[in-house]
């Protein structure tokens, strides 16, 4: 994943599966920049010659592997991977790793890796690695919508898309995709239908299960409702791309 976060819904799909698959029994770690929330947390210079930095993250509760990095010009905003083939090559031997999952678009991790298991891939059919590497690719996929993106966006959006994301498609043994809008639309890129795989909510049920049995009554309390009256309420990070203040709407009706 291009970063780590404590809010934002694609960084915390990947830090979860990091910390499911480890509560299986599984070796994991998330392999992501040197950024958590847009903040640089990692000099590049603790990284030296391998070009990572692994971080057990008490905060995070995973094994974090921070990788050279910089903030793109182009895309604008968005974290990049330097140099990560060949980062990902040691990364790939010190860890003895067999699966890598790739998280969201429009950067270049996932095209990165693509390359990467398919180079693997070459040399194994040529004689090489002994063992396989698993791919699989979680997009987190958006429509590029009119709707939702200004033009220069859109047309990014499009471009990385018909380009890069088929390469990705094909080169995956797995595709992760979080509703079936999201199947129909890979499905249309080309994707084959056995290599979808539904992976709804992402949603951490540990966490959630804690309030499940919860009594309201200190909250009725503390807002001076009433006993009978009914709480209306929002999990998610506060953006305007998902639309919170469709929540006031809900309430007052």
């Amino acid at each position: 994943m291009y970063q780590t976060s404590k809010s934002k819904g694609q960084e915390l799909v990947a830090q979860r599966m990091v910390k499911y698959f480890r509560n299986l029994g599984n070796e994991a770690y998330l392999i992501t920049s040197v950024y958590h929330d847009g903040r640089e947390t990692v000099s590049e210079t603790q990284m030296g010659e391998k070009g990572y930095f692994l971080v057990n993250d008490d905060e995070l509760g995973i094994p974090i592997i921070r990788v050279a990095s910089l903030v793109s010009k182009w895309p604008p905003r968005r974290v990049g991977f330097k140099d990560i083939v060949h980062t990902l090559e040691g990364i790939v031997n010190d860890f003895q790793l067999n699966v890598l999952i790739t998280h969201s678009t429009l950067w270049n991790g996932p095209e990165e890796v693509a390359k990467f298991v398919e180079w693997r891939r070459n040399i194994k059919a040529l004689g090489g690695y002994p063992a396989p590497l698993v791919f699989c690719h979680m997009s987190h996929f958006q429509e590029p919508s009119p709707r939702r993106y200004s033009l220069v966006e859109r047309s990014y959006r499009m471009a990385w898309n018909r380009l890069s994301l088929r390469t990705i498609l094909r080169v995956a043994n797995l595709i992760l995709v979080v509703t079936p809008y999201e199947e129909e639309a890979k499905i249309k890129m080309g994707a084959p239908k056995d290599r979808l795989f539904l992976f709804p909510g992402g949603i951490d049920d540990v966490t959630l299960s804690q309030y499940s049995s919860g009594d309201p009554t200190g909250l009725r309390e503390e807002l001076g409702a009433n006993h009978d009256s009914k709480i209306v309420a929002y999990v998610g990070s506060v953006e305007a791309r998902k639309n919170p203040g469709a929540v006031i709407d809900v309430a007052e009706k």
